[in-house]
């Protein structure tokens, strides 16, 4: 199941794309609750929105391709040094039966697959909070409004599914991840709040 093979990557780049993109839209709001404030229009919020999600997407994506990587070539030399060491006590079939047997038992995905999902997971996830903005009929404040509500339930949806997968306390996963995310939404509030 393609869930499971990348349910790190799923949640990873899912849970970080909804958490620094709606950071981007609470700091402007934050920013824009102060009377002194020099008004921040929606194509500011789009247009850093819209970088930030891009730029970060495609980091998330190759970090996580460069990292899964070393992983694999640090374990191409464990398995040499490992086979190294089974071969002073079993014979070469042995050996091969038993690396045979563990290789069979990791779960294959390579590098490249990794970054990708990280990176279309993170891209998906991440423009949830702007979708609001991008209906011109809404007023500022309704965007707002509307950008939490559909970060809770991402973000919620997000819980969900890695508790379904994983078999574990649905309420838990959700009132984790959502609690996290509303952590991180409060901080770049108060940063828009206090930098104006």
């Amino acid at each position: 199941m393609i869930l499971k093979t990348f349910l790190s990557e799923i949640v990873y780049g899912g849970n970080d794309g909804i958490i620094t993109t709606f950071a981007i839209v609470s700091g402007f709001v934050g920013a824009n609750s102060s009377p002194e404030a020099i008004p921040l229009g929606i194509g500011v919020v789009l247009l850093f929105g819209m970088a930030n999600l891009l730029a970060d997407a495609f980091s998330m994506g190759i970090g996580n391709y460069l990292s899964q990587r070393a992983e694999l070539e640090l374990s191409t030399q464990d398995v040499s040094d490992v086979k190294k060491e089974l071969s002073k006590k079993f014979s070469t079939d042995d050996v091969e039966m038993i690396l045979k047997t563990v290789g069979n038992q990791q779960r294959k995905k390579t590098p490249l697959l990794s970054g990708i999902a990280t990176f279309t997971s993170f891209t998906i996830f991440g423009v949830i909070p702007l979708l609001p903005y991008f209906l011109s009929a809404l007023q500022h404040d309704v965007k707002a409004i509307f950008s939490a509500i559909l970060v809770v339930f991402a973000l919620s949806m997000l819980g969900y599914l890695k508790s379904f997968i994983l078999k574990s306390s649905p309420l838990r996963s959700v009132l984790e991840t959502v609690l996290i995310g509303g952590l991180a939404a409060c901080l770049a509030f108060m940063v828009g709040v206090l930098l104006v």
